[in-house]
This record gives structure tokens, sequence and C-alpha cells, in this order.
């Protein structure tokens, strides 16, 4: 059995008595993608960082390829890539050359076409930095982050910000990153993003991890559950809330409402009654089966967008 890619062990972290994570463990395995998931201020840049070797421990260790971090540091350094969620390059430089020069700075020797060629911009090696389109940008980071050649691979929401077709791109790169057997951990607000690439879940809300396995596996624990999203039902009061409680499972988020059912006809049946009552409308119905959103707000209270998006 190989040893884990990493390893996290009961790690604590809090900045001026104010808790970030709380007695977080994990494995990820080698080969695998990793997400790791969770509203903004739940400590995954903190968690990742810590792995990273870029923040200190304070309670609890971390082991990335059978290494300390703690004490290991400069020899993990050699192993892994990162691509943090904000990046400055020279943006008078061309592509070849500040690839040229962060081969100089990380001393090491590569193929500047052949790194160019898997992240799908051998074209525009004499393009400046300044002149790349967003998602040519981030892939343009992620080309920095492998250069070394890295047998772990960190990347900070990187596809936040970007438009649907440079977003599946980076996607296509991701996947045969993997294939190559880099293991990659991945921070990300998107949930299809989450359950397209990861092999496993890590979800943490409120410090804590809540959730650990594949996204198969934690959409089975909803045991084939339908959701109904109702749009646009403002207001609700405790009143209103504790009366829908009798009739239904559900979760209320704003003007968010979404109720979990297995007899679909039923249920809508009895919330269309409920809203005659009530004397409400809502602005949008839809019924879908379940996926990781639903994981999502079963563990959190947090809102999801149209597009799939933590909020």
């Amino acid at each position: 059995m190989s040893t884990p890619a990493i390893q996290v062990a009961h790690l604590s972290k809090s900045y001026g008595g104010a808790l970030v994570l709380d007695d977080i463990s994990f494995e990820v395995d080698q080969g695998s993608i990793v997400g790791l998931v969770g509203p903004n201020g739940a400590g995954k840049t903190t968690l990742l960082e810590s792995i990273e070797g870029l923040r200190k421990i304070q309670t609890g260790n971390i082991k990335v390829l059978g290494k300390l971090v703690s004490t290991q540091y400069k020899e993990i350094q050699k192993e892994i890539g990162i691509q943090l969620q904000r990046t400055s390059l020279m943006g008078d430089l061309t592509l070849k050359e500040t690839l040229r020069l962060f081969t100089k700075l990380y001393r090491v020797k590569n193929d500047t076409k052949g790194l160019l060629d898997k992240v799908d911009l051998t074209e525009f090696a004499n393009k400046k930095v300044k002149h790349l389109s967003g998602g040519q940008y981030q892939r343009f980071n992620l080309c920095l982050a492998i250069l070394n050649n890295p047998k772990i691979l960190f990347l900070d929401e990187p596809t936040t910000g970007l438009d649907p077709i440079a977003r599946k791109k980076l996607w296509e790169i991701i996947d045969d990153l993997k294939r190559q057997n880099v293991t990659i951990v991945i921070t990300t607000h998107y949930m299809d993003e989450a359950e397209v690439l990861c092999d496993k879940i890590i979800m943490i809300y409120d410090h804590k991890v809540v959730a650990n396995d594949s996204p198969e596996n934690l959409i089975k624990q909803l045991d084939n559950e339908k959701t109904i999203t109702v749009e646009g039902l403002k207001d609700l009061t405790s009143k209103q809330q504790a009366d829908l409680a009798t009739r239904f499972k559900f979760k209320y988020i704003e003007d968010q409402l979404f109720i979990y059912t297995y007899d679909i006809g039923a249920a809508l049946n009895g919330f269309f009654e409920w809203l005659k009552q009530q004397d409400k409308e809502v602005d949008n119905i839809a019924v879908r089966s379940a996926n990781l959103e639903d994981v999502f707000m079963k563990y959190t209270s947090t809102k999801i967008d149209k597009e799939g998006m933590l909020l």
C-alpha cells in the first residue's frame, strides 16, 4: 500500500483567539483529485496554505509524501506545485520569457514548448502576459505551477471568474495531469466542478470537516431524494417556517426554499396548497435529482446561485 500523498492529523489553528481550523484530519491518496469545498471563511485557504507550508502549524501535524511539513518543508517544496488565488506576473514579458525566468528562479530544467503544449498555449509563446485573456492567464498560471514536474499540485479556486468554455478547458488540463499520476488538491466554489473533477470531496463548514467521501457516495447518502427548488419566496416568518416543517423536509435560505421528497407529485400539490393558504407568490419552481449541491445544503446553510457557485 503506497504512502498517502497528504496526511493531516488533528490540525487546529486560531488567529487572535478566533478559531479558524478545528481538529481537521484526513488523507489524500496519490494520483487522486481531492476537492476542498466550503463557504467563504470556512478555513479552506488557511488549510491549503498550512499543507503547502506557507502558514505555521499550531496544533496537530501534516505529512506530505511521508515527510513532516513542520520540519522537512525544503524537501517537500521540490515535490509540489502551487497556483494561488491571485498571482501578479510581469505583463510586458512574453510567455516564453516568463517561463525562462521562472525556470532560472526555480533552478530547474524544462521544455518551454512542452509546458505550453500541456496548457494549450503554444501559439501564444511570444505574446505578452498582459494581453492574455482571463482563461489564458489562468492556464499560464497553471503552466508555471507545473514547471518543476510536481508530484502534488495545489490549485486555489483556479476557475473563479472564468466563462464556461474557459472553465471546461481548464478541467480538461487538470484531468490530463491526473492521468499522469499527479495528485491534485483543488479548492472551488463551484459544485458542478467538484462533482465532475474530484475523486473525493472534503467539505468544510464552521472550521470543521463535515463530510469526507467521493461525490457519488455523498450523493447516495441522500437516498435518491428529489429536490424541489423554489425561488423568490421572500420573508417567511418563523410561524410559516414551522408550519412548513410539519409538511416537508426543507431548508430555507434568504428567498430560496429547498424541499426534499421521494414523492414529487404529493409534495408539489401540498406546496401549492400551502402557497394559496399563505397568499404567497414565487418566481420559479424547479425539480431535479439530488446532486452535490444538495449534499452541501444538507451540511451547511450556504446559498448557491444559479451557476452552482457558493455565495
